[in-house]
């Protein structure tokens, strides 16, 4: 994965049976928009039809404009009938979903056996 020389942006991607977790780390701002989108369309690519789960405890910047490529993402999948859902959000994070009135995207945290970070 190649990411712009001022992001500071990663995530991997991890196939479960039923779900993929996408481990977000780093600043995710308008510099890694291309790094979210990237990572986006990986995870569907891979692991089509299956949910989509974000990891967001180690991503420690999420900006309105990676919210707005997370939402694209969103109503495609949605349109699809596979679900997308972020857990582990820092609460900085979690709170620009909340500005935003996307609160109903972020589960304060992964259930037991789901998702972990492994960036």
């Amino acid at each position: 994965m190649r990411t712009p020389q001022l992001c500071r942006a990663t995530y991997a991607v991890t196939a479960r049976s039923d779900s993929a977790c996408l481990a977000l780390a780093g600043e995710f701002d308008i510099a890694g928009c291309a790094v979210l989108d990237e990572a986006l369309d990986r995870a569907a690519r891979e692991n089509p039809g299956h949910a989509l789960v974000l990891d967001l405890s180690r991503a420690t910047f999420f900006d309105a404009s990676c919210v707005a490529v997370l939402m694209r993402h969103y109503y495609r999948r949605r349109s699809e009938g596979v679900a997308i859902r972020v857990v582990n959000a820092q609460p900085r994070v979690a709170k620009v979903f909340a500005l935003l009135g996307l609160a109903f995207l972020v589960s304060p945290q992964a259930p037991p056996g789901g998702p972990q970070s492994t960036p």
